[in-house]
């Protein structure tokens, strides 16, 4: 596997003693097994978890290309399995998950994968607000952002680009298989 990442990311594993390799025990809950114990389905349309429904085409966007296609229809949320709801806490359910869904289509034999995990804190999400004009101040958890997603590495494709300028309130980690 291959780990590309952010200074925002590196700082947050940093912050929360996460091992530079990753690598950390975390018991998961049970909708996030239940999530990892799905069925990969290939279709048409690429790649996918059978929980994730049918997948689909760019649905007439045509500013979307399969990659993306693919990625928004593979994207979930873990944050909701975090009781009490926490900073550290999401953002170690989120990269573990990543990490083993990463595992698991590895040890399938799957290669041309790309996940993606992206995650912003109370704080980041305050910054990112302030910049973009946004009155509205979080003031508790609830203001936490996290998002997982998978695709295919198709030439030509790309579906996130590091751009310190456009994500700079984000933390964010690509696995590639």
């Amino acid at each position: 596997m291959k780990f590309e990442s952010n200074a925002e990311f590196k700082e947050l594993c940093e912050t929360w003693n996460v091992p530079e390799d990753l690598r950390f025990d975390l018991v998961l809950p049970p909708g996030v097994v239940q999530i990892l114990d799905d069925d990969i389905i290939e279709n048409k349309y690429g790649i996918r978890l059978k929980k994730n429904g049918s997948a689909n085409p760019p649905n007439g966007n045509q500013d979307l290309n399969k990659s993306q296609a693919e990625d928004s229809n593979n994207h979930f949320h873990v944050d909701w399995f975090v009781k009490p709801l926490s900073n550290e806490g999401v953002f170690r359910l989120g990269l573990k998950t990543m990490l083993e869904l990463a595992e698991k289509f590895r040890a399938k034999g799957y290669k041309d994968i790309c996940f993606t995990y992206s995650f912003m804190s109370t704080d980041m999400r305050k910054q990112w607000n302030k910049k973009h004009g946004f009155d509205e101040e979080p003031e508790d958890e609830s203001y936490i952002s996290e998002r997982l997603s998978f695709h295919r590495l198709r030439a030509g494709e790309t579906v996130l680009e590091f751009d310190p300028k456009m994500r700079k309130f984000e933390a964010l980690l690509l696995i590639k298989i």
